[in-house]
């Protein structure tokens, strides 16, 4: 498990950080073996903030993250895209290209102004971008409208003021892969009329862990670049 990192019992921060080309390839001889091919977060907490997880891949469950058995994880202003499950296509399958949150085990998801889209199951257009239950804080964009399945996760939002909410992507089209778009990491770029843009939650604006303004992009480029900041770790 954990093809990009593996974290047990632990505490684990991913800050302005890009994870990609990793996988997760044992042997599926249980429920989460080959599990979590960017991240696999066990029985610990895990705080992702203005980050990216792409083109990550898993034999099992949860291509970009695996959160299972009484975990945590805390997502901001992070991308979570073009992430692939079941991989291997073999009979045992595999579910959540994105993200897989094993609730069923104690583990808690919260999702804060980040995306989950453009991710599959035995490569793309089967896509699922998620499994399990998540909790949408601020805004969320979790799946595409441009595809037909999207995933098959129940996405609870948390209302904490009358901003708070979730949707889907507008269009898969208006999101680049991942590149150089300037600054130490490679990103993935928004393009012109996604519905990421501008999209984050307008009361509290796009904040940490601590509740604190972040006020540059995972490039360094300024946070607010518009009417107000953007869904995900880039800054239109």
């Amino acid at each position: 498990e954990g093809g990009g990192i593996f974290s047990y019992n632990g505490l684990l921060n991913v800050t302005n950080s890009t994870l990609s080309g990793n996988s997760a390839t044992g042997v599926e001889y249980n429920a989460t073996s080959g599990s979590g091919g960017g991240i696999y977060n066990q029985h610990g907490s895990l705080i992702i903030v203005n980050s990216t997880l792409s083109g990550n891949s898993t034999n099992n469950d949860g291509g970009g993250i695996f959160n299972f058995d009484n975990a945590t994880a805390n997502i901001y202003n992070t991308s979570i895209v073009f992430n692939s499950a079941d991989a291997n296509a073999d009979v045992n399958g595999g579910l959540a290209g994105g993200v897989y949150n094993s609730d069923v085990s104690g583990s808690v998801f919260n999702l804060r102004n980040s995306l989950i889209a453009g991710n599959n199951v035995s490569g793309a257009p089967v896509y699922d971008d998620c499994g399990g239950t998540i909790n949408s804080y601020g805004r969320n964009l979790v799946g595409a409208l441009s595809v037909t399945t999207s995933g098959s996760c129940t996405v609870n939002t948390v209302i904490i003021s009358i901003d708070d909410g979730w949707t889907q992507l507008n269009n898969l089209s208006l999101l680049s892969f991942l590149q150089n778009n300037g600054g130490p990491t490679m990103t993935v770029a928004l393009l012109p009329g996604s519905n990421a843009i501008d999209g984050a939650d307008p009361t509290q604006g796009c904040v940490d862990a601590s509740s604190i303004l972040i006020a540059k992009d995972q490039r360094g480029a300024a946070r607010v670049a518009g009417a107000g900041c953007d869904i995900v770790a880039y800054e239109y």
